[in-house]
C-alpha cells in the first residue's frame, strides 16, 4: 500500500492552510499546558534546574512559551507531510550549507549533531541544499504505523533513514566503497543508562551525553558540525552550521561531546522556548566514577 493511501487522514489534515493550522496550534497549546497538561511538572522542574536565576513568574512564562512553540512544531510536522519543497525552504533556511565542502573535498564525510530544537523534523530538506548523500539516524518506534509515518516525512526530500543500531556498520561500509556523505545524529536525548557516557557541565549541572556520535566520528575520521537554530518569526527558522572538529585535530576523549554541549547550551540560552523541555533529560545522576 502506498504512503498516500496508508496515511491519507493525516495527509488530508496537513493540507489545511497555515493560518488555520496556527489557530489550531494555539488551542492545542492550551490543552498541552492545562487540563491536566502534558508533562507539566517535568517541564517546570527542568526549567527550574536549568534557570535557577529566574524567578517563578519568569519560569512560568518560559514554560508557556515552550508549549506554544511545541504546539507549533507538532502542527509543523503535520504540515510537512504535504507541503511543497519550495514552501518549506522558505520557512527553514540554511545559512551556510557549503560549510561541509572543504571536508568532503578532502575525502572526509561529515557528521551533524542535531538537537531537539526548533522544528528538527524539517532537516528533511537538507538533501536539497547539499550535493552529498544525507543520512539520518533514528530509533524505530514500537508503533509500526507511526514509525512508518515519521520515516515517510523524513524521506520525502531524499534523506536516507538509518536505524541507530546499524549506524557504524553501515557508515563504515559506505566509507570502504568511497562514498562521502553527511549524517545527522540526534544527540541531546538522555542516554539509556549511566554507563559509557560522557559527563559534561551543561545548563549548570553535570549531564550525561551519549558517546555514540563522538565514537563513530573518531573511528571514521568525520568532520563534526552542530546545527544552530534561530526562530525568525512564527514557523520560520534560520539554520547556521558550526564546525566542532575537522576530523584531524588531536583532542582528548570527550572533547567533541563537550564542544557540542557548549554549542547546544548557547543555542538554548538564546532561545530557550525552542528546546524540548518535556524530555526526561536528567534522569541519570553523576557519580564520582563518572568521567
Amino acid at each position: 500500500m502506498s504512503a498516500k493511501m496508508r496515511y491519507w487522514p493525516l495527509l488530508l489534515l496537513s493540507r489545511l492552510p497555515w493560518p488555520i493550522l496556527e489557530r489550531i496550534s494555539g488551542f492545542c497549546a492550551v490543552l498541552l499546558s492545562h487540563f491536566p497538561g502534558y508533562r507539566r511538572s517535568l517541564v517546570a522542574k527542568n526549567i527550574q534546574r536549568a534557570f535557577p536565576e529566574k524567578d517563578p513568574a519568569q519560569q512560568k512564562k518560559l514554560a508557556k512559551a515552550f508549549y506554544a512553540h511545541f504546539s507549533d512544531q507538532l502542527l509543523g510536522i503535520l504540515k510537512s507531510f504535504s507541503a511543497s519543497e519550495k514552501e518549506l525552504q522558505e520557512r527553514f533556511v540554511y545559512g551556510n550549507p557549503n560549510i561541509f565542502d572543504p571536508a568532503l573535498e578532502k575525502g572526509k564525510s561529515a557528521m551533524i549533531y542535531v538537537a531537539h530544537l526548533g522544528n528538527w523534523e524539517w532537516f528533511s530538506l537538507l538533501p536539497k541544499a547539499v550535493s552529498s548523500p544525507v543520512y539520518s539516524l533514528y530509533l524505530p518506534l514500537s508503533n509500526r504505523y507511526f514509525d512508518g509515518l515519521m520515516r515517510f516525512g523524513r524521506e520525502r526530500f531524499g534523506i536516507r533513514t538509518l536505524p541507530s543500531s546499524k549506524a557504524y556498520r553501515v557508515l563504515l561500509e559506505l566509507r570502504k566503497k568511497g562514498e562521502r556523505n553527511i549524517t545527522m545524529f540526534g544527540a541531546d536525548q538522555s542516554p539509556p543508562g549511566p554507563e559509557n557516557v560522557h559527563w559534561v557541565d551543561f545548563l549548570g549541572q553535570r549531564t550525561a551525553f551519549i558517546q555514540g556520535p563522538e565514537v563513530i566520528a573518531r573511528k571514521l575520521g568525520c568532520a563534526v558540525f552542530f546545527a544552530r537554530i534561530a526562530l525568525v518569526r512564527r514557523n520560520f527558522y534560520h539554520v547556521e552550521f558550526l564546525q566542532l572538529w575537522d576530523g584531524e585535530e588531536a583532542l582528548k576523549e570527550g572533547e567533541i561531546t563537550k564542544r557540542y554541549a557548549a554549542a547546544l547550551e548557547e543555542n538554548i540560552r538564546l532561545a530557550p522556548q525552542l528546546w524540548l523541555w518535556s524530555h526526561r533529560r536528567w534522569k541519570h545522576k553523576f557519580a564520582e566514577t563518572g568521567t
